[in-house]
């Protein structure tokens, strides 16, 4: 059972829910690549769902690990980006405009959100092999 941060209804997270997601941040990365000097792939030459470990780059994903319903955060979000249209650009730590938000519980900067998927008996039997190893 989670909590959603925003309305505070707790809910299970099941195949046929109301889905539920994480703050996160994602951002580009040098650390774990081989040739940072390099220059990036020509990405029409990429298979997008083939990660090269020879790239120059990638991403680093980050997450203060607070849950939201889907809804609750896109009510959320677009309350900023309203807000965001009459405050006429005060000086904030994060860039609406760029999909950038505070996580509404401990103020974590981020720019995405993660969707939190149930467990299902393939992925235990998964986990369970893995731990067995």
């Amino acid at each position: 059972m989670e909590m959603c941060i925003l309305c505070h209804e707790v809910q299970e997270i099941l195949p046929d829910g109301t889905a539920m997601v994480l703050a996160a941040f994602v951002q580009g990365s040098t650390v774990m690549s081989k040739n940072r000097k390099r220059p990036p792939h020509n990405p029409e030459s990429c298979d997008p769902l083939f990660m090269h470990p020879d790239l120059s780059f990638g991403t680093r994903t980050g997450s203060c690990g607070h849950i939201m319903h889907s809804h609750c955060w896109q009510r959320y979000f677009e309350t900023l980006q309203s807000q965001d249209a009459q405050w006429l650009h005060e000086q904030t730590s994060y860039d609406v405009e760029n999909g950038e938000y505070l996580c509404p519980l401990c103020k974590c900067r981020s720019n995405t959100v993660i969707p939190l998927l149930p467990l299902t008996e393939t992925t235990c039997r998964y986990s369970h092999t893995n731990l067995c190893l």
